[in-house]
């Protein structure tokens, strides 16, 4: 018997997203066994420029709107190289269903600054649909940003 967690189907349904066919990423590599000192997807735009990607899903919020991002591993993760040479994105799913998140937010992961942060202070990262062209508008508007000769 498989046993699958809310993240792991979270992870596997943003596999399908980014493994569309109308995807402009490609997927270079998946972290299969999870591994917190390891990034979920090795990405690359069509300009080549390489990226990561970590996913976190939470089913309900704690207190207050409060949510644990990777209660077990968040300081473990941390360890995970978020530079501008090698940029790490993190996306975050609330509420919802993994395929259908009713919280959706999508950044760098250097911006997480704590295991446990608020659905307000996570607003200013908010995308307003858990679609291919939202993941794509952010991660490669930043991609231009650091590797735009201009």
């Amino acid at each position: 018997m498989i046993i699958t967690t809310k993240g792991s189907e979270f992870k596997d349904v943003l596999h399908d997203i980014l493994d569309s066919e109308d995807c402009i990423f490609e997927i270079l590599d998946v972290n299969e066994i999870s591994d917190p000192f390891e990034t979920d997807f090795r990405l690359m735009n069509p300009d080549e420029w390489g990226f990561n990607l970590i996913c976190h899903y939470s089913e309900n919020c704690l207190d207050d709107g409060l949510i644990s991002i990777f209660p077990s591993t968040f300081h473990m993760r941390k360890w995970i190289s978020d530079v501008d040479e090698d940029p790490t994105f993190i996306a975050i799913g609330v509420g919802g269903t993994p395929a259908s998140p009713e919280h959706f937010f999508l950044t760098r992961f250097y911006n997480i600054n704590s295991q446990f942060m608020r659905l307000k202070d996570l607003e200013q990262y908010r995308q307003s649909c858990f679609r291919l062209d939202f993941i794509e508008h952010v991660i490669d508007s930043e991609l231009i940003r650091i590797y735009s000769p201009y």
